[in-house]
């Protein structure tokens, strides 16, 4: 299983929060901008995994758990799941909605 770094999984924070502001007009092009800056900087790999652990961050701010999402990746879901745990430190959920 492969991890994903502090650093890749900040970026994951990044986009998350730029992907959930996206639902105006500035707010979505902050995100474009966001994910294009990323995509810049990093390899396809890494943007995969930040990808993916923006997911788990936003699925965790939701109180949500997407096993199929997470089983159905390259990476086994550890990308998803360190954002997941990433988020969790600051959302704390004591209950989760398991979906997939």
């Amino acid at each position: 299983m492969t991890t994903i770094s502090i650093e890749l999984t900040k970026a994951a924070a990044t986009l998350a929060n730029a992907l959930i502001a996206s639902n105006t007009k500035q707010g979505y092009s902050d995100y474009i901008a966001t994910r294009n800056a990323l995509l810049a900087i990093t390899t396809s790999e890494d943007f995969h995994r930040i990808e993916d652990a923006s997911k788990g961050i936003i699925d965790c701010k939701q109180g949500t758990y997407d096993k199929f999402f997470r089983y159905n990746r390259n990476d086994d879901g550890s990308a998803y799941d360190a954002g997941w745990q990433y988020q969790n430190t600051t959302t704390q959920n004591d209950s989760v909605n398991f979906i997939g």
